[in-house]
């Protein structure tokens, strides 16, 4: 569980250290909402998956951002 807690603080720094990035940005959101998964945090990880849409030109993200919200609603 502290190895999520701390791959969650690494992927909040990205925004910061990279906000021009919007492939690393986009990757980065898509590993935050399974760390907000895998910490039992849905709420959270559904906002970081509806992040990833907001990054229109990373389509393969996009798609893998909208697959895990579409399985997060059926769970």
């Amino acid at each position: 569980k502290k190895a999520w807690k701390a791959a969650i603080t690494a992927f909040l720094r990205l925004r910061y250290i990279f906000p021009t990035h919007e492939d690393w940005l986009a990757r980065g959101y898509l590993g935050l909402g399974e760390a907000y998964e895998q910490t039992k945090d849905p709420q959270r990880a559904q906002e970081a998956y509806k992040t990833v849409l907001k990054f229109d030109r990373q389509r393969e993200e996009v798609a893998e951002a909208q697959r895990r919200l579409k399985r997060m609603e059926r769970s």
